[in-house]
């Protein structure tokens, strides 16, 4: 009830989102079941493959989940690569940091890595202000 009313889900092909809002008026029975939605029914599929989102647009349940449809997508890792724009679509464009390659998949995704000596703080996501450093641990 406090949501608004009847819980509505819309597709989106081009943004490839799929959005939960709720359009009023509340049902008069939601307020005493204690389930987080009531009401929802139907079908929304298939969706066509790719990365999707599912989402709320309600400021009250703020949530946002990626999922990937169809096959699994390839991500390559090549610490000899010199792509000058690496994507890590294929070898050719393979990224040369393993840790660039670990940010670009979605769960699900498949990284595939060459042969290659690949260390934690390289790569573009990587953080520089700190570098490595050696802990020590007390009491121990």
């Amino acid at each position: 009830m406090g949501l608004g009313g009847h819980p509505v889900i819309s597709v989106n092909t081009v943004s490839k989102a799929v959005t939960l809002s709720f359009q009023g008026p509340p049902p008069g029975l939601c307020d005493l079941i204690f389930e987080p939605v009531c009401g929802l029914q139907g079908q929304f599929g298939p969706l066509a493959a790719g990365r999707w989102t599912f989402q709320c647009a309600s400021p009250k349940v703020n949530f946002v989940i990626p999922f990937t449809v169809g096959a699994t997508r390839v991500i390559y890792v090549d610490a000899s690569s010199t792509s000058g724009a690496p994507n890590g679509t294929t070898w050719a464009r393979a990224f040369p940091y393993l840790q660039d390659g670990l940010s670009a998949a979605w769960s699900g995704d498949e990284v595939r890595v060459a042969d290659g000596t690949y260390k934690p703080d390289q790569g573009a996501s990587v953080s520089r202000a700190t570098g490595r450093s050696r802990s020590t641990c007390l009491g121990a």
